[in-house]
C-alpha cells in the first residue's frame, strides 16, 4: 500500500522492518566502537606507516562511513516516521469532522423530511380548500398553455358555461363559441389588446347562453405571463357568474334613472312653485295695498288688516318652503368668489337699520376692510335671517354684528340682547318648524323655518356654524368665514345709511311695468298710479320695443317680471331698454336661485323676490331715484 504524503511516496513500514533497522545500526555502531577500542589498546601510533595500520584504518573510515550513512537513513526514517504520524493524526482528525458534519447534515435532511412533509400535508390542505371554495362559490378555473396551445379547464368551468367534457375539448375556439354571439367579437379583441400591451392583470365580462339556465352574464380574471422576450406564454384565470350582479346593477341603474326623472320633476315642479304660485299671492298684496290706501270704515280696515296678515303668513311658508326643498334637492350650488365683506354689511345695515330704528333698538355694523371668499347671495341671505331674528326676537337694546379674525379666516358674529335660547334647546333650533316661544303659533312670529335654511346653506357653503345663548341675555350666532388668498384687503370706512324720506320721490315719474299676468299688471297699474306715477304697461318685448319707439324722453323707472312669453326674460327687457337710455330698473322674479340673482347683479339693477310687499316695493323704487 502507498502512503502519500509531503510530497514523497513510498511502501508502508511494518514493526519489523523498523526494528531490523535499528539492530543493523546498532550492529555497525559496536563494529565501529570495538575498532576504535583495539586500535587504542595496542597503541595504534606504533604502527603507523605499515601496511595492515592502513588497512585498518581504511577500514575504519569505511565502517564510519557507513555508520554516517546509516545514521542518516535512521534519521530521514524517522523523519519519515514522524510526518507519518502526523499525517494520520490529520487524517484522523479530518474523519472525525467529516464524521460531524455528515452527522449535521443527516439530520438537517431529517429535519428538512419533516418540513417536507408537513409543507406537503399543508398543500393537501390547501389545494382541498381551493377547491372546496371553488365548488362553493362556482367558481371556474382555466389554463392556457401559449406555446403548445394547450388548455386546461375545470369541470365548474365547463358547467358554466354549459359544456361537456367528454366531447367538447378545451380550446381557445370552443371558448368564443360559447359566448353570446354579441360578445363574440368582443371578446377576441380583448384578448388581442391584451397580448399587443403585454398587459398582466385581466379582466372580461361576456354572455353566454346556458342550455339550461338561459342567458347568463360570467367574468374572467386572471393573469398573463411573458417570457423573458416579451412573448406571452400561459393565461390563467378565474371564471365566475356574476348574473345576479348584472342584473342588480340594471335595477340599480333604473332606479336611478327613476330617481333622476323625479328630481327633474320635482325641480320642475319647484320652478313652476317659485312663479306660478307666487302670481296669485303677488296680485293679492298687491290689491290688500290698494285697499290699506282706500278710506274704509273700522270694521271693513279689520277686515283688510287681518286678510293682509293671512297673505303675508302664507307668503312667508311658501318662501320658506321652497327655499329648504331647493336646499334639500342640491338644486342651490354655491359660487364662491372673493367680495368685499364691507359692501354685504352695507346692504344689511340699509335693510334692517329703519326697522331697528322703529322698534327703538339699536343695528351696530362696523366696517372691516377685509376681502372673503364665499357666495355673497347665500352668506347674505344667512345674514339677513340672523339679523331679522335677532330684532324679532329683542324687546330693548338691539342687534350687534361683530367680525374677527380667527385663524380659519374671520368670525362674522351676530349678537342680540333677546330673550336668549336654553342650552338644553341649542340644537332643536335648527329643525323645521320650531320656534320656541311661539308655542301658539302665532303667524307674525314666522314659521321656524329661518334658522333651518341658515343651518342647510351654510352647510352647503362649508362654514362653520356656532350657537351659544344665555336665557334673558341674549343670544350669539358666529359664522366662520374663509379670507381671501389673492385680493388684498380693503381700508376700513365708517358706515353711513343715508335715510331718503319716501313722500314725493315717486310724484310724477314715468315707469314702464313689463309684467304678462293681466291680474299683477291691474294691481301694479292701480298701485303705482295710487303713488303719483304715470305707468306705462307692456306684456312682451315686442310690446316694449313698439312703446319705447313711442316715448320722445326717457322714462324715470323700468319695473320687470323676470319670466315673460315666449321664453324671454325681464333681463332681456331691460337690456333693450338700456339700448336707449340707461334707465333704473327693478326686476321681480319668483324664482329665489342664487343664479336668479346674480343673473340681476350683473344687468345692473336691484332684485324684488314675489310676493312683493308693497312697501317693499316702494322703499326700493325710491332707491333707485
Amino acid at each position: 500500500m502507498l502512503f502519500k504524503g509531503k510530497g514523497w511516496t513510498r511502501k508502508e513500514w511494518t514493526g519489523s522492518d523498523l526494528e531490523d533497522a535499528l539492530r543493523r545500526v546498532d550492529h555497525l555502531t559496536w563494529e565501529r566502537d570495538h575498532s576504535l577500542t583495539l586500535l587504542t589498546a595496542h597503541q595504534r601510533t606504533a604502527f603507523e606507516g605499515s601496511a595492515p595500520q592502513t588497512r585498518l584504518l581504511n577500514l575504519v573510515q569505511q565502517r564510519d562511513v557507513q555508520i554516517a550513512d546509516q545514521q542518516e537513513r535512521l534519521l530521514t526514517l524517522q523523519q519519515r516516521i514522524q510526518d507519518l504520524e502526523e499525517e494520520v493524526q490529520s487524517s484522523h482528525a479530518a474523519t472525525l469532522y467529516c464524521r460531524a458534519e455528515a452527522s449535521t447534515a443527516i439530520r438537517e435532511l431529517q429535519i428538512a423530511a419533516v418540513e417536507l412533509e408537513a409543507t406537503n400535508k399543508a398543500l393537501q390542505v390547501a389545494n382541498e380548500r381551493l377547491v372546496t371554495t371553488l365548488r362553493c362559490a362556482q367558481a371556474g378555473t382555466c389554463d392556457w398553455d401559449m406555446v403548445e396551445n394547450r388548455a386546461r379547464w375545470s369541470e365548474e368551468f365547463y358547467n358554466l358555461h354549459g359544456l361537456d367534457p367528454g366531447s367538447e375539448p378545451a380550446t381557445d375556439q370552443i371558448w368564443y363559441g360559447a359566448m353570446h354571439p354579441e360578445d363574440q367579437e368582443r371578446g377576441k379583441q380583448t384578448i388581442q389588446d391584451w397580448l399587443e400591451r403585454r398587459k398582466g392583470d385581466i379582466d372580461l365580462e361576456y354572455r353566454i347562453h346556458h342550455p339550461a339556465k338561459g342567458l347568463r352574464w360570467l367574468a374572467l380574471t386572471g393573469r398573463i405571463l411573458y417570457d423573458p422576450c416579451g412573448g406571452p406564454c400561459r393565461m390563467m384565470g378565474l371564471v365566475i357568474d356574476i348574473t345576479d350582479r348584472k342584473q342588480a346593477e340594471t335595477r340599480a341603474q333604473e332606479a336611478q334613472a327613476e330617481a333622476e326623472r323625479a328630481n327633474a320633476a320635482k325641480s320642475r315642479f319647484l320652478a313652476a312653485a317659485s312663479h306660478d304660485i307666487r302670481q296669485p299671492i303677488q296680485a293679492a298684496a298687491l290689491f290688500l295695498g290698494l285697499l290699506e290706501k282706500r278710506d274704509l270704515d273700522q270694521s271693513t280696515r279689520d277686515l283688510v288688516s287681518r286678510l293682509t296678515d293671512a297673505v303675508s303668513g302664507v307668503q312667508g311658508m311658501l318662501e320658506g318652503l321652497l327655499d329648504l326643498a331647493r336646499l334639500e334637492a342640491c338644486m342651490i350650488v354655491p359660487d364662491i368668489r372673493d367680495i368685499a365683506l364691507d359692501d354685504l354689511l352695507r346692504h344689511l345695515a340699509v335693510e334692517f337699520g329703519g326697522i331697528a330704528e322703529a322698534a327703538g333698538l339699536w343695528l351696530r355694523i362696523p366696517m372691516t376692510g377685509r376681502i372673503i371668499s364665499t357666495d355673497a347671495l347665500l352668506l347674505e341671505r344667512i345674514l339677513r335671517n340672523l339679523v331679522a331674528n335677532g330684532l324679532k326676537y329683542t324687546e330693548r337694546g338691539g342687534v350687534t354684528i361683530e367680525c374677527q379674525e380667527v385663524e380659519e379666516g374671520i368670525r362674522i358674529t351676530v349678537n342680540d340682547t333677546g330673550c336668549g335660547i336654553p342650552v338644553e334647546q341649542l340644537d332643536a333650533i335648527f329643525e323645521e318648524f320650531i320656534q320656541l316661544d311661539n308655542p301658539a303659533r302665532n303667524r307674525a312670529q314666522g314659521f321656524g323655518l329661518g334658522l333651518a335654511i341658515v343651518e342647510q346653506t351654510a352647510r352647503r357653503l362649508g362654514h362653520r356654524l356656532a350657537v351659544s345663548s344665555k336665557p334673558n341675555e341674549g343670544s350669539s350666532f358666529s359664522l366662520t368665514v374663509p379670507l381671501s388668498r389673492s385680493v388684498p384687503d380693503l381700508a376700513p370706512e365708517l358706515l353711513g345709511v343715508e335715510r331718503r324720506q319716501a313722500g314725493s320721490l315717486l310724484k310724477g315719474r314715468t315707469i314702464i311695468v313689463i309684467e304678462d299676468d293681466p291680474a299683477i299688471q291691474l294691481a301694479l297699474d292701480m298701485l303705482l298710479q295710487d303713488w303719483g306715477l304715470k305707468v306705462l304697461i307692456a306684456s312682451s318685448l315686442e310690446e316694449l320695443d313698439a312703446l319705447l319707439n313711442e316715448l320722445q324722453s326717457p322714462p324715470d323707472l323700468m319695473l320687470a317680471d323676470y319670466r315673460l312669453p315666449g321664453g324671454t326674460c325681464g333681463t332681456d327687457a331691460i337690456e333693450l331698454a338700456h339700448l336707449r337710455w340707461p334707465v333704473p330698473a327693478v326686476l321681480m322674479t319668483g324664482d329665489t336661485a342664487p343664479e336668479r340673482l346674480e343673473e340681476a347683479r350683473r344687468s345692473g339693477c336691484r332684485l324684488l323676490h314675489k310676493p312683493v310687499n308693497p312697501a317693499d316695493l316702494r322703499r326700493t323704487l325710491n332707491a333707485c331715484l
